[in-house]
Order: C-alpha cells, then sequence, then structure tokens
C-alpha cells in the first residue's frame, strides 16, 4: 500500500518534502521497512535519531529514466509542540479527533458496536463530552473501528498539511526563508539569524577548535533546580517577560579565542580555569559545582573547574568568593550582537495578538531557540 501511494507521489510531486509529526522518535520505525524494500533510501541521523530520511527512485518517464527524490521529514523537531496544541495556536480549521488509542488491538480490527467505554476516551474528553459524542451512534448506527480510524488520521493529516502551509507561508514572508532547507526549528533560528541578523565584519564569530569547545563546554551547567522551602507574609510576585531573549541582548564573547594563563580576572571577557573558596557561612553561592555522575550542586567549599568569567566577578563580587585564575580564554567583547533578532520578534509577538500565526512563531523562535543560535554557531560547529 505504502509503496503505491510513494509512486503516485514521485510521478505526480517529484522532489517533493514530506511532514511526519514524530517522525524521528516513532512512525520513522515503520516507515523505513517498507522504504528500504522499494526506494534507494538514505536515512540522517543526528544523535541517534532519525532526523530526515532522502528517498529516491528510478522513473521511467515518457521513455526516458529519470531520478526522482522525496524528503521525509519531522514536523514535532520544525513545530516542538503536541499536534492538537498546534492546531488551536495557528486557529486551524480542521481538528484533532478523539480517539480510544489502547482500545484497538489485533483481534479486533474489524470492531463494529457500541462505542468503547469512556475509560478509553478520558485522556481525550471529560464525561460530557464523551456523552456527547456517544450520542452521535445507535443500534442502526453502530460505531466501527476502521470507519472511526480513517477519520481520524484523514483529520490529523489533513491539520498537519494546515499547520505546514500556515507556518511556511508565514515564515517566508518573515524572512524570505523556505522552511524545507531546515530540518528544525533550531535550524531555521539559525539560518534566520545567519541570512538576515549577523554582521561578520562588527561581530565576528568564529569557529571553536575541539579541544577549545570541550573545555568551553564544560563551563556551561543549566539552569540551578535545588529545592528551597521558602516562607514570607504579604510577599510580591514578579515574573520577568522574555528573560532569555533579554539576556541575549547584554554583551557576549566573539572573535578569536586566545588562551592566556593571565592570572588577573578582570582582564578576561571569557572563560577561565580556576580554584575556588565559597565561604562556609555563604547560603547563596552563585557557583554550580558538577560531580562525577553529572549531578550540579551550588554547594561551598574549594575546588576547580571552568567558568565563565562574568559569573565568577559576581560570585566574587556577592559571596566573597576567592579565586585562583590557572589559564583561560579570552574573547572581544561583543555587543548588539543579537539585537535585531531579539527585537524584530519580540515586536513580532506583541503586534500579532490577532494574527495567531505569526504570535506562534514569534515564541516559537523565543522559547526554543534564543539560546540554541548561539550554542550552534559558537560550541557545535566543531
Amino acid at each position: 500500500m505504502i509503496s503505491v501511494f510513494l509512486i503516485d507521489i514521485f510521478v505526480y510531486c517529484p522532489d517533493s518534502t514530506i511532514y511526519v509529526h514524530n517522525l524521528s522518535s516513532f512512525d520513522s520505525l515503520y516507515l523505513l521497512k517498507s522504504l528500504y524494500k522499494y526506494f534507494n533510501t538514505s536515512p540522517i541521523i543526528k544523535d541517534n535519531k532519525i532526523i530526515s530520511i532522502n528517498v529516491s527512485k528510478i522513473i521511467n518517464m515518457n521513455n526516458k529514466n529519470k531520478k526522482i527524490k522525496l524528503f521525509f521529514k519531522d514536523s514535532l523537531l520544525l513545530l516542538p509542540l503536541a499536534l492538537e496544541k498546534l492546531i488551536n495556536s495557528f486557529s486551524i480549521e480542521t481538528k484533532k479527533l478523539p480517539f480510544p488509542y489502547k482500545f484497538v488491538r489485533e483481534d479486533n480490527l474489524n470492531y463494529i458496536g457500541p462505542i468503547p467505554d469512556y475509560d478509553y476516551y478520558k485522556d481525550n474528553l471529560n464525561y460530557e463530552e464523551y456523552l456527547s459524542l456517544s450520542s452521535n451512534y445507535s443500534e442502526t448506527k453502530p460505531w466501527n473501528l476502521m470507519d472511526e480510524t480513517k477519520r481520524y488520521l484523514h483529520n490529523d493529516v489533513k491539520s498537519l498539511y494546515e499547520i505546514i502551509d500556515k507556518f511556511s507561508k508565514e515564515v517566508y514572508e518573515l524572512e524570505r526563508i523556505n522552511i524545507t532547507n531546515t530540518v528544525s526549528i533550531s535550524s531555521l533560528a539559525l539560518k534566520t539569524y545567519l541570512t538576515n541578523d549577523y554582521n561578520k565584519v562588527k561581530n565576528p564569530i568564529y569557529i571553536l577548535r575541539y579541544k577549545q569547545y570541550k573545555e568551553i563546554k564544560s563551563a556551561y551547567f543549566g539552569g540551578r533546580v535545588e529545592i528551597f522551602k521558602p516562607y514570607g507574609e504579604n510577599l510580591y510576585w514578579y515574573d520577568v517577560n522574555s528573560l532569555y531573549p533579554f539576556s541575549m541582548l547584554k554583551d557576549i564573547p566573539i572573535g578569536i579565542a586566545i588562551k592566556s594563563t593571565d592570572p588577573n580576572l578582570d582582564n578576561y571577557f571569557g572563560y577561565c580555569y580556576v580554584t575556588v573558596d565559597i565561604p562556609e557561612n555563604e547560603n547563596n553561592n552563585l557557583l554550580p559545582f558538577r560531580d562525577e555522575n553529572g549531578n550540579v550542586y551550588n554547594p561551598v567549599g574549594n575546588w576547580s573547574g571552568m567558568y565563565n568569567s562574568e559569573t565568577l566577578k559576581e560570585s566574587r563580587r556577592i559571596n566573597g568568593t576567592k579565586i585562583i585564575v590557572h589559564y583561560g580564554y579570552k574573547f572581544e567583547r561583543g555587543k548588539d550582537v543579537f539585537n535585531n533578532y531579539v527585537t524584530r520578534y519580540f515586536d513580532l509577538k506583541n503586534k500579532s495578538k490577532n494574527n495567531p500565526g505569526k504570535r506562534m512563531i514569534a515564541k516559537l523562535m523565543f522559547k526554543f531557540t534564543i539560546w540554541t543560535i548561539w550554542i550552534e554557531i559558537f560550541y557545535n560547529y566543531k
């Protein structure tokens, strides 16, 4: 069945890109067996996951052999949200239907009868919604598993097409970039930045040597996740609007990494391998520590490690940390490196309250990719 379907696509829609939601982690397992059987198939793998599949076949057209290609890509990597959430976010007309996933078994694929019990639907519907759905079926109009499966799959495919179509048009209108030339929201953000925002004369960013990359990467720990039990009365709670994008407006290391044994921390804007000594009475240490199992803490005492120079300066100022610099990497201080990108999408998010497609794009570019741009450029290009 799949071979006939794909041959039709080869003939009538050559060199097309086919999007599958969650191709990398699920659907590729079912596709590959048939693809390898009938076509020349080349999966593209990253981090032990299939991120795309390139398929080709020689087809005789008008008495001439012609090589036709298809490209399978994971829409979940490009739009990393559940399909139902994307439908709502992009205001798509075709809705995702409820379906009793656990009801389906090998021995009941042709089931026709009463609608399955509510327990099979409770992950999709509340009880009132289930009763409303049940009213559509009766003895003269029984529930049919095969028909329901076809309807469910039809809506999934159609809604995903509508999402991708809307998303691609919005991105092209904003950036003049074809989304089929990227595989993920991260690569789309990187392509957007490099194409429309990167000023290589004013803020040059160079690829690190592998040894430099490994050392500097160890200076990144992620967010602090220790558990506290706070207590207070008459408190005010504040939230920060777009904290990560705001941080990207700060000065950022650029240029060539210069290794130095300068012992003066104040002469660095970059990364330093140091020995630190944090006072025993300090309850809010800024510097994280990673043990041999990869667990991260913010303890007191002394140890050695690689840290960002500005974090070290803050720890010295706030915690009174004693710091001995053994060596480090000095960079130029880049100003306004991401300002155009950040302000453009921040303004887009605020101005697009009546355009859910554009607003979702702005939120995705911020929420899922703002730090990835920097990481992809600065660290993963080895």
